[in-house]
């Protein structure tokens, strides 16, 4: 099929497909070099991102840590210089910081010394019922205003959470913990400090957490960068601590994601140091993507990892985008291409090619003698087709030419046959042909004729008069200036013919005369038979009469 194609069809197609070849090639490349390079700006993104959120974490803890801290050391210092601090300027201060932090649900404070009051010594709890507000709505409440779901109260809750660290930087921060708040369950974790006198550790100072709320403000859903960004915080035992889904805060990790992802986030958690990793994984929906990872230190001692997840599918949107770009401008440029070339080939270069065509057709056909003319081929172009079409009208008018001077050598060569059989043995052909057959065969001609010039002679006219002649018995003939074989026998033969007939003339005249005797001769003899038959006859009758007279002497 391809073969019966014509040539703007085949250039079409094979350009079409090179072009498709050459372009899913560069696609590839650009893809591949693209693909690379965004994969390293996406790490980049994500981790970026991760320490992003980390910092936010860590500038969240230690502004709520370092109050807790400093009023925790204050409250150590006027107990050692046997004083306390009024419960005022304990709600103050606590107050301030639920009332600073939307998701600090509570602060409370529980020194068991005969120097506070029996409240402080059972524990006071401060709550912010404005939280919308700044500087309105704190409260003062009970420990059990702030519940487990079995019922403990908010110190007994967390009176359990181990210490981390040495004196004097002591911290006690909890694992997400569900807590009943206003008939209402919230994911919380305590962030304490102990309270020391005279090395006894006889109180506590510190905040409860909505992990809920600081997640929308760490981790909200508003600053993911793609739609299926996952981001995250683990805690010790791997628990997650906040997560845009509330109720997988305080379960495990593996609950949410069991991946190799997420397996590598338990192994920097549990590696208790900063650290960050980067690492392909599938999400829960199934979705292939990478995760970034930041191990970091929330307070000393204290470390939580970041996971933020996003798919190849979105952070590699810009390259399909571009991708697709690329796919429609290369068809694009494909079928203006093609277009171009095809309109080329059709409209220039098969007319072109159909021109050379023609003229050779026309040539082949002068060639077999079926023209007497070539037309000249029209393609006067420095392209390829171009030298072509200038080649071929060259080659033409020279084999023209040839054939010219061929025709001229044949013409010469069967007028020389004419002459030949009208005896003339001197013609030569003279005129060379350009075509080596047509040569080696005058010069076998030529060589055929010197033969028959000196074998026979140069007119065969003149040697056929001759023998004409001697027919005739007329042997006076001769070929002049005779240098063929049968030229010079001719004459030779003549001559001694001549001679011989010379000398049969005198035997002939000899014979003549001899024979004029003999008749002569003859003549006498005949008389003389004659003569004697007449006296023969007069014997016989006269025996006769004698014999009758004998007879009639008898009778």
């Amino acid at each position: 099929m391809f073969r019966n194609m014509s040539i703007g069809n085949k250039v079409s197609l094979i350009l079409t497909l090179a072009l498709l070849i050459g372009n899913i090639w560069a696609i590839l490349l650009v893809s591949l070099n693209i693909k690379g390079s965004m994969l390293d700006d996406a790490k980049r993104f994500l981790m970026a991102k991760a320490s992003s959120d980390t910092q936010k974490s860590e500038e969240y803890f230690n502004v709520a840590g370092a109050g807790l801290q400093s009023m925790a050391k204050a409250i150590e210092a006027r107990l050692n210089e046997q004083e306390v601090m009024s419960p005022l300027v304990l709600k103050s201060l606590l107050g301030y910081i639920v009332d600073y932090d939307q998701s600090i649900v509570a602060t409370y404070v529980k020194i068991q010394s005969n120097l506070y009051d029996e409240d402080i010594q059972e524990g006071m709890v401060f709550v912010d019922d404005n939280p919308q507000s700044y500087n309105q709505g704190i409260n003062t409440g009970s420990i059990y205003d702030i519940r487990s779901k079995d019922g403990k109260n908010l110190i007994e809750t967390f009176a359990n959470v181990p210490i981390r660290n040495a004196s004097p930087e002591e911290v006690m921060f909890s694992d997400p913990t569900s807590l009943m708040y206003r008939s209402e369950e919230i994911k919380a974790i305590s962030i304490a400090f102990p309270v020391y006198y005279e090395k006894k550790r006889i109180g506590v100072v510190g905040a409860v957490i909505n992990m809920s709320e600081f997640g929308e403000q760490i981790l909200s859903k508003a600053t993911n960068a793609f739609p299926h960004t996952r981001r995250l915080l683990l805690g010790d035992n791997e628990l997650v601590v906040a997560y845009y889904d509330k109720g997988a805060i305080g379960s495990s990790i593996l609950s949410v994601s069991d991946t190799l992802g997420t397996k590598r986030a338990i192994e920097l958690q549990k590696s208790n140091k900063e650290s960050q990793d980067i690492v392909e994984m599938v999400s829960k929906e199934g979705l292939e993507g990478l995760v970034a990872l930041h191990s970091f230190e929330v307070w000393d001692g204290v470390y939580w990892t970041m996971f933020n997840f996003a798919p190849y599918d979105e952070l590699l949107a810009e390259l399909h985008s571009t991708e697709i770009n690329i796919i429609v401008i290369l068809l694009i440029t494909m079928v203006i291409v093609n277009l171009l070339v095809v309109g080329y080939v059709k409209f220039i270069m098969q007319k072109d090619i159909r021109m050379i065509y023609d003229g050779l057709k026309e040539f082949f056909a002068f060639l077999k003698y079926e023209r007497n003319d070539v037309a000249h081929i029209a393609v006067d172009k420095g392209d390829e087709l171009g030298k072509m079409a200038k080649r071929i009208n060259e080659a033409v008018v020279d084999i023209k030419a040839h054939m010219e001077i061929d025709n001229m050598a044949i013409s010469q060569a069967i007028d020389s046959v004419h002459k030949v059989e009208q005896g003339d043995l001197t013609i030569r052909l003279k005129t060379r042909a350009n075509n080596p057959n047509l040569l080696k065969l005058q010069d076998i001609l030529n060589e055929l004729l010197d033969v028959l010039q000196k074998r026979v002679g140069s007119d065969m006219n003149l040697i056929h008069d001759v023998f004409e002649q001697y027919k005739r018995l007329d042997f006076t003939s001769q070929i002049p200036n005779a240098k063929g074989n049968v030229e010079i026998t001719a004459n030779v033969l003549g001559k001694e013919m001549s001679q011989m007939l010379a000398i049969s003339s005198g035997f002939a005249q000899r014979l003549t005369q001899e024979a004029q005797t003999l008749q002569e001769a003859v003549n006498n003899l005949t008389n003389l038979t004659n003569s004697q038959a007449s006296s023969l006859e007069q014997t016989a009758q006269a025996v006769e009469e004698i014999t009758a007279s004998m007879q009639n002497v008898s009778g």
